[in-house]
């Protein structure tokens, strides 16, 4: 009986500052072979696959994409290990954002993801926001700030999982 071949690698968007695409993509061919179950290629698990750390390098894979296509890669390999799946709405990795001479204030965006976080960790040690005062925020733009596509990406990217917790707990 011969295995599925896994699903190519999918197309992700090439940024100046990405994820290494050479380990994005053997961290996703593994998982993929571990989901299909080919055993005549390297698998990885879903504890090592949550635990990567994909370098950040010039010309790389755009963070944001690979960090929903891992998610969703977990969620696979968790239920073909026969757990449970993690749920969509857990924390992104921490933000890793350019300094710009005019960008979005540190000191701003730094509370609202720490506020995001707590709210998608549970965390009752910091104060909560909800998807849509996070979606609403303005953030000031100053001298030496935080590169705002990538605020912007980031932000977007909690707001949908803060939305989908909040499906979640309405049901």
């Amino acid at each position: 009986m011969g295995f599925p071949s896994p699903p190519p690698v999918p197309e992700f968007d090439v940024v100046l500052r990405g994820y290494d695409r050479t380990q994005v993509t053997d961290a996703v061919t593994r998982a993929h072979a571990a989901v299909s179950g080919d055993s005549s290629a390297p698998h990885i698990g879903a504890a090592e696959l949550a635990a990567l750390n994909f370098d950040v390098v010039l010309r790389g894979y755009d963070r944001t994409q690979v960090g929903w296509y891992v998610d969703n890669l977990l969620t696979e390999l968790r239920v073909a290990e026969g757990g449970d799946p993690a749920p969509p709405s857990s924390a992104p990795p921490p933000p890793e954002f350019d300094l710009l001479l005019r960008g979005y204030d540190r000191t701003q965006v730094t509370d609202a993801v720490t506020r995001a976080f707590a709210t998608l960790n549970g965390d009752s040690s910091a104060p909560h926001i909800g998807a849509a005062e996070l979606a609403a925020l303005n953030f000031d733009v100053v001298l030496r700030g935080y590169d705002r596509t990538q605020v912007g990406s980031y932000v977007d990217d909690l707001v949908a999982r803060l939305r989908a917790a909040e499906d979640r707990t309405a049901r």
